[in-house]
């Protein structure tokens, strides 16, 4: 069983290669949530695998929420239990958060990896680049390839987290406090055609009048809807505008 979520296609390309080489099967936190699926059997032997992004260092909002509400029902002992990080920049604390998110259903985590990937977080990435692009996209399949391998070999590896707790509580603050929808607006070039609503995981968009309107105080904060908007008419904070958008190329649909 492997765990993913993914805005821009990356944590889900990572999770369905790991599969597709474990014989493991998938499950999308984004599909999940929206089916309302809350109970999982884990069966005895089965690998259990996390892939997901970081958000300032932690989980992001529909994640943690959904291993909070979530049962999974853990059949025998003998599990190989791993986390994959996918990050553009750092992969903070996710060793202690994914290592307390397992013992919530009594699993031990037995190997943690990160693997740096593009980085969808516009403010800070400017998506434009295409020498950042080409440098990024090139270490995937090289870095994957060696996770893969550990992960079949069932190796048994420690990443120490790169912040402290501290910092990390401080990290997840500012992205709390980041998550409030009146930051994104909409301009002109705005079609009305929907495809910010369809890929919110969150269904907090909906369409008015022909514009996004964003129908809830917080969101996920995924940046999905700015980075699948066909007129690239969605900004947010006033911070990405100009910077481009990005979609995994090896992945031709967000599940």
């Amino acid at each position: 069983m492997i765990i993913y979520f993914s805005s821009t296609g990356n944590s889900q390309f990572v999770a369905e290669q790991i599969a597709a080489a474990t014989n493991d099967k998938v499950i999308s936190v984004r599909q999940a949530v929206a089916n309302g699926e809350k109970n999982f059997t884990l069966a005895e032997n089965e690998n259990f695998g996390m892939v997901m992004p970081t958000y300032f260092g932690g989980f992001p909002s529909i994640v943690k929420e959904f291993f909070e509400q979530i049962k999974i029902n853990v059949e025998g002992e003998n599990h190989y239990s791993y986390f994959v990080a996918t990050c553009g920049g750092g992969a903070g604390n996710f060793p202690t958060i994914a290592e307390k998110t397992l013992q919530n259903f009594s699993l031990k985590l037995d190997a943690e990896f990160v693997i740096f990937m593009v980085d969808n977080w516009t403010p800070f990435f400017d998506l434009t680049d295409k020498k950042y692009l080409q440098e990024a996209e090139s270490k995937v399949e090289p870095a994957l390839k060696e996770i893969i391998e550990k992960i079949s070999r069932q190796e048994k590896i420690q990443i120490p987290a790169s912040i402290s707790d501290e910092e990390a509580e401080k990290r997840y603050a500012m992205y709390e406090n980041l998550r409030y929808t009146k930051n994104f607006t909409v301009n002109e070039n705005c079609v009305g055609c929907g495809k910010c609503a369809r890929q919110c995981p969150l269904k907090v968009i909906e369409i008015q009048n022909k514009k996004p309107v964003w129908t809830q105080e917080k969101c996920a904060l995924c940046l999905g809807c700015l980075h699948v908007c066909p007129k690239n008419a969605i900004n947010f904070n006033n911070q990405t505008e100009g910077r481009g958008q990005y979609h995994n190329p090896r992945i031709k649909k967000i599940i």
